[in-house]
């Protein structure tokens, strides 16, 4: 193997640089096949809302699961490029509210999708808005409130582990949104 001479007098083998562009572009493929295969996931939309005082964010998510039922915990993943990541870790309070079928106009605002300003995007919707505490969507399947109890930072995204402190379930029989392969979709209510 050939090798080439450094100032320090190390010898570095002429290959490296080749195999670690090659392991790049392995890795960038493999983040692209990652990407296509994860559109496969079906998820629940959820709007996360949070609050600062009188500030108010949210955004437009499905990456939330549950944690454990006893105590009731669920994970929030979220873009650190995101409005609302540095208002959630500073406030460690949020609300994780599950759209309906019908509320794919607030995922889409909340997403900012629809050219709306973050501080505007409260203005729809049925908003239970308390000092001190997560604002929460009235006319949602269903609204956790909680405090972030950990956070871990992995690469690009922040995961958000969340003691659930109440929860508000709406009984009324509607299908839930779902976000599949870039659209939004829904479920048909199974009859029972």
């Amino acid at each position: 193997m050939a090798s080439e001479h450094k100032p320090d007098g190390l010898c570095k083998p002429a290959r490296a640089a080749s195999i670690q562009q090659a392991c790049a572009s392995v890795s960038a493929d493999l983040s692209s096949k990652f990407c296509s295969a994860m559109r496969n996931f079906a998820g629940a939309c959820c709007v996360i809302a949070t609050a600062d005082g009188a500030e108010y964010s949210g955004l437009t998510a499905t990456a939330v699961c549950s944690v454990t039922a006893d105590p009731p915990r669920l994970l929030v993943v979220v873009n650190h490029n995101v409005f609302a990541h540095d208002i959630i870790k500073k406030s460690s309070v949020l609300s994780i509210n599950v759209l309906t079928e019908a509320q794919r106009d607030l995922a889409l605002r909340f997403s900012g999708q629809d050219g709306s300003n973050p501080n505007e995007r409260f203005e729809g919707g049925e908003w239970d808005l308390e000092p001190g505490e997560a604002p929460r969507l009235r006319s949602c399947l269903a609204s956790f409130r909680g405090n972030v109890s950990h956070t871990i930072t992995e690469s690009t995204h922040t995961l958000f582990l969340i003691d659930v402190t109440d929860i508000r379930k709406d009984e009324t029989s509607r299908a839930p949104l779902i976000y599949f392969d870039r659209k939004f979709a829904t479920l048909t209510t199974a009859k029972q």
